[in-house]
């Protein structure tokens, strides 16, 4: 069941959630350890929320209603696709599409199979876990927290009310398996000259490790598309995105299905994309 939230519950959490992120972008500016390990400030911050919130040690006072936020603003990310997606060639990427079709097919096979025969043969039998609990795992491994939030919220109406918790615990666990494994392996790659783009470490911007930009080789954000004399440029964009976004809230709140809404927001931002980008580029 989701919590009621209320705007001084929002405004306090998102306060908390603001702070920890500046933390986290300083973080990663300073300690050399999450340097090597690029570890995304966001994460880190996120680190810092689960350690350090009600499920941790209790210091910060989020609201009840902060375990509700990922499913509700999971709709931010779509609502950003028509606005940030390039305009690619089919023709040219269809090569790579079909490649990476192939990897993915056989990569979600294996990671569902390998969930569902762990739970199946190990779990179910010593700790009596639901159904559905090899399958939560594979979905947020792989699928990651939208997966997660999309299956979990169904699982949820069907009477296992810590599904989504647990695929957004297999979701991190996913995420700091290929960001630590994968630079792990890229740094072994480097040390064995097996790179091309990257030789060693020491090598790489300082941007790149530290997360912060030089002056010099800062660029421009984006274009003006409208003219304010007219409106606010960002508040047109904010205007699409928040549209979008109240479209997937809107579509959950009729459907009561998050797994359908995430497929039907999926569809509906791409296949408005093109209108999108072209009403704000003209």
């Amino acid at each position: 069941m989701m919590e009621q939230v209320t705007l001084i519950d929002l405004v306090f959490d998102f306060g908390l959630l603001s702070l920890l992120l500046l933390i986290g972008v300083w973080l990663r500016s300073k300690v050399k350890v999450l340097q090597k390990m690029f570890l995304p400030a966001g994460l880190i911050a996120g680190a810092l929320a689960l350690a350090f919130g009600p499920n941790g040690f209790g210091i910060l006072p989020f609201s009840d209603a902060i375990a509700s936020y990922p499913a509700i603003f999971l709709a931010l990310v779509f609502a950003a696709i028509p606005l940030g997606a390039a305009r690619v060639s089919f023709k040219k990427a269809s090569k790579r599409i079909r490649n990476m079709w192939i990897y993915c097919a056989f990569t979600f096979l294996a990671v569902y199979g390998v969930g569902l025969l762990f739970a199946d043969v190990l779990l179910r039998p010593l700790f009596s876990t639901p159904e559905g609990f090899g399958f939560m795992l594979g979905v947020g491994f792989i699928g990651g927290h939208g997966g997660a939030a999309a299956l979990g919220h169904s699982f949820q109406e069907l009477g296992w009310a810590d599904a989504t918790s647990l695929g957004y615990a297999s979701a991190t666990v996913g995420m700091l398996v290929a960001i630590i494994g994968g630079m792990m392996i890229i740094k072994r790659g480097t040390e064995q000259r097996h790179g091309t783009f990257v030789t060693d470490y020491k090598s790489l911007p300082n941007e790149l490790r530290t997360g912060l930009i030089e002056r010099d080789n800062r660029k421009s954000l984006g274009e003006i598309t409208f003219s304010p004399n007219s409106v606010d440029p960002l508040l047109v964009h904010i205007a699409f995105f928040r549209w979008h976004f109240t479209h997937f809230l809107c579509s959950s709140t009729v459907r009561h299905s998050y797994i359908s809404d995430s497929f039907d927001s999926t569809v509906y931002f791409h296949a408005t994309r093109r209108v999108t980008r072209s009403s704000i580029s003209t």
